[in-house]
């Protein structure tokens, strides 16, 4: 702030002290109006790099100060998924599906691993708890069943116990 008014004060004394007359001047045998006239030019060309440098170093504090800005948001957004990863994985429960409800049943692709639905609930698993997107219909041995894909619910993160297979 100090420097700005410093350019202005110097800006308007050199303009104020720097004889501007419409009526033409002569040059004395000395050549002291030459010199007078490029001393002014050069204290003025003088104000004008100060300034432009000034205005440079305000732009370039300002540049740094929003990119400072933007990596300390990165920075905390980081923070806060780290400080909270832990608490996802502490607090995700792995459940175990039993062994002993694992058929083989037909598909179009050939044969498949499923759990019987009737077979988890006696279990004790909560089958409305399972993944929708894992269960189809299939027919076994006692007849049509709903049951859920052993690789699909292994996908969903459920372990299946050994057993059978």
């Amino acid at each position: 702030m100090i420097r700005k008014t410093l350019v202005a004060a110097t800006l308007s004394a050199s303009l104020a002290l720097t004889p501007v007359a419409a009526v033409p001047a002569f040059a004395e045998p000395g050549g002291r109006d030459y010199s007078a006239l490029l001393l002014g030019l050069a204290a003025v060309g003088a104000i004008a790099v100060a300034r432009k440098n000034e205005r440079d170093r305000e732009r370039r504090e300002a540049e740094a100060a929003a990119e400072a800005a933007r990596r300390a948001e990165v920075e905390a957004r980081n923070r806060w998924r780290e400080d909270h990863r832990w608490r996802e994985e502490r607090h995700r429960r792995v459940i175990t599906l039993p062994g002993r409800c694992v058929t083989e049943v037909r598909t179009n692709r050939g044969w498949s691993g499923a759990l019987g639905e009737r077979c988890l609930d006696r279990a004790g698993i909560r089958t409305e708890r399972l993944p929708r997107q894992c269960a189809f219909d299939a027919r076994t041995e006692r007849g049509w069943r709903t049951v859920y894909g052993e690789r699909c619910l292994r996908n969903y993160g459920y372990v299946v116990e050994a057993g059978r297979r």
